[in-house]
């Protein structure tokens, strides 16, 4: 799986190659680790994902216990790395559906790609079909109290592993570190189920509007809960930018979030706090007829709307159909992003278990730095220390720079070839074209955000471009009067939290922040997914 194995000094788990024929995509993935990866994190995340992903699906009946193992062969595995950046197999989790149901695997691509391949040859089989029936009721009733049994147990966990004095605690590192893995990969496993279980709700929701003849309704339906945790976490930002609650408490639930939290390597709030403040000064300048609260009930009151819309369409045959559609759109959607939390959670318990060992390596001086842990392998430092840990850093720092020299296409297939940064200013604007997950048409004034921390600060009732998102980016949302992100589906975060707050969004454009610059005014619209320049800025 390691392109130049054979000539490495050190193993190199970030440089797959794959088959000519293997289709990749980086879009979902990408939203949640955009840039490029630490072999910590592909040690931690990446492994304890793949072995997740694999575990759901013998879980279902779907495959062997055997073929739940991790492959070494890039083209065998769900997820890999190509040049530092993850990388979803299409392929593999297409005949995993293909065991699943004859629609399973389209369901799978479209989530994926945006769209279903035509040229494809596809397997369906039933082989598998009586053991998933007689699994699938027993694994849909318990899905739900085991994936709020895990939340409640990693809350725990991660208040308790976090405290300053257990930060200090070197000889218990380790310990955490493995437990943090145990707790992920279950979050892992749970996370595919309740994904599976809310891709089929969409598609039956989006049966539902088009039985109706009314598939705009969509973008209405599927947000707009009002309960997910992120609805949560971005009324406490509106309370703590207004004084109303206290940094502490505020950190005391959300301080495993920050600036790409996803990635192992991420300094996150609980670390840095001063990350926020820009975000908090624009969100104490908007007025209060902006904030969560009310946007919220606007929003809550658009989707009841939306499913009585529906339900005076629909057929009298297919109202049961819809009916069920919205309960279980609704149910698996919040408990997905309940999962996320536990996931994020688990994630933080390991970084702060790695900075904790980093830095008695790096004052013991095995290292230079505490952060060169990220660039070792769990076996090589936690477990054991392995010989020659500056030189493994220091070849794998080397390796990260050159990967950062340039970009790969967000889908390839076979063994990507990197595209050469280049400058985007002299790039035709026109009309970009995306998904439309989020409705409503806004004019304004574009703001590129590559990185929170060094951007300059998103203003209010500007539109905000940027490369994805993840949960800490809600502040932003409630700050932004439209969203335009460059990777990302139906369901991924960006547009579920765009429709629960009600701001329009066009998400996997691919091109938005390398084609359209801070101060141009653009028009978006939500729900034909495109994004035109009206005036450069």
């Amino acid at each position: 799986m390691t392109a130049g194995a054979a000539d490495a000094p050190y193993r190199n788990p970030l440089d797959s190659v794959s088959a000519p024929t293997t289709q990749w995509t980086r879009n979902n993935v990408g939203e949640a680790f955009p840039g490029v990866v630490t072999p910590l994190h592909y040690d931690f995340v990446v492994r304890a994902g793949e072995l997740g992903i694999r575990g759901a699906y013998a879980e279902r009946g779907a495959i062997t216990d055997a073929e739940a193992a991790e492959s070494d062969v890039a083209d065998e595995r769900v997820m890999a790395v190509f040049k530092g950046r993850l990388a979803v197999n299409v392929d593999t989790m297409c005949a995993f559906g293909d065991r699943v149901s004859e629609t399973a695997a389209a369901e799978i691509e479209f989530g994926l790609l945006g769209y279903v391949r035509e040229d494809v040859a596809r397997h369906p089989t039933t082989d598998r079909h009586a053991l998933i029936a007689a699994r699938d009721p027993d694994v849909r009733a318990r899905i739900e109290p085991r994936a709020l049994d895990l939340y409640q147990e990693v809350e725990t966990f991660w208040r308790a592993s976090t405290a300053p004095d257990v930060l200090a605690d070197v000889d218990g590192a380790a310990r955490r570190w493995r437990e943090a893995w145990d707790h992920f990969l279950e979050a892992a496993i749970v996370m595919t189920h309740v994904t599976t279980f809310a891709g089929e709700g969409f598609v039956a929701l989006l049966n539902a509007c088009q039985a109706a003849g009314r598939p705009e309704l969509l973008a209405r339906l599927n947000g707009g809960y009002g309960d997910t945790h992120d609805d949560e976490m971005s009324a406490a930002m509106w309370k703590l930018a207004r004084g109303d609650l206290a940094m502490e408490k505020f950190l005391h639930e959300y301080g495993y979030q920050g600036n790409r939290a996803a990635d192992l390597y991420a300094t996150v709030w609980r670390e840095d706090p001063e990350l926020l403040q820009p975000l908090l000064d624009a969100l104490a300048s908007m007025d209060v007829q902006d904030g969560p609260e009310a946007t919220g009930r606007t929003r809550v009151q658009d989707r009841v709307d939306a499913e009585r819309e529906l339900l005076d369409a629909v057929p009298a045959d297919a109202r049961d159909a819809a009916i069920q559609a919205i309960a279980d759109a609704r149910r698996f959607t919040v408990l997905r992003e309940h999962v996320k939390v536990v996931s994020q959670r688990s994630l933080d318990v390991a970084r702060a278990a790695a900075r904790t060992m980093g830095r008695s390596l790096a004052e013991r001086n095995v290292l230079d730095d505490p952060d060169d842990v990220f660039h070792l392998l769990a076996e090589e430092f936690v477990a054991a220390e392995a010989p020659d840990l500056r030189d493994r850093v220091a070849y794998r720092k080397g390796l990260a720079a050159e990967y950062e020299t340039f970009d790969l296409p967000v889908m390839f297939v076979g063994t990507p070839t990197p595209i050469p940064r280049a400058d985007a200013d002299q790039e035709p604007a026109g009309v970009i074209q995306g998904l439309g997950v989020s409705p409503g048409v806004v004019e304004g004034v574009a703001r590129v955000v590559l990185d929170p921390a060094t951007s300059e600060p998103l203003e209010p009732g500007e539109i905000l471009v940027c490369a994805a998102t993840d949960p800490s980016w809600v502040g932003h949302f409630l700050v932004a009067a439209a969203l335009v992100i460059d990777v990302g589906g139906p369901m991924s975060h960006g547009a579920i939290v765009a429709r629960e707050l009600g701001v329009p969004c066009v998400i996997n454009t691919v091109v938005g922040t390398s084609r359209l610059h801070t101060g141009d005014t653009v028009r978006i619209d939500g729900t034909a997914g495109t994004v035109e320049v009206l005036r450069r800025g």
